[in-house]
């Protein structure tokens, strides 16, 4: 099964259908829309299409999980954020 994270009744048809299987004791959102470009080339057409995922989605995920008792819930946007990445900025 596979939805987008920032649509929040698809998630929560997903998370509904998984529950039906199993009872849900962890999430781990790494959301990635791959844009490359330099940081100075970022505008808000940009952050348009790669934040969604990141933030709506991490948003969503944190609304709609609270009732599962979860071991563990981890959110992960930009790894190049830590080690670098030549033109990666979102």
């Amino acid at each position: 099964m596979c939805c987008d994270v920032a649509d929040a009744n698809a998630l929560h048809e997903v998370l509904a259908a998984l529950r039906t299987e199993r009872p849900i004791c962890g999430m781990v959102h790494s959301a990635m829309v791959l844009d490359d470009m330099a940081m100075v080339k970022v505008d808000a057409s940009v952050l348009a299409r790669t934040l969604p995922s990141k933030v709506a989605g991490g948003k969503n995920l944190d609304r709609l999980i609270r009732r599962d008792r979860l071991d563990y819930f981890a959110l992960f946007s930009l790894l190049a954020t830590l080690i670098g990445n030549h033109a990666q900025s979102t």
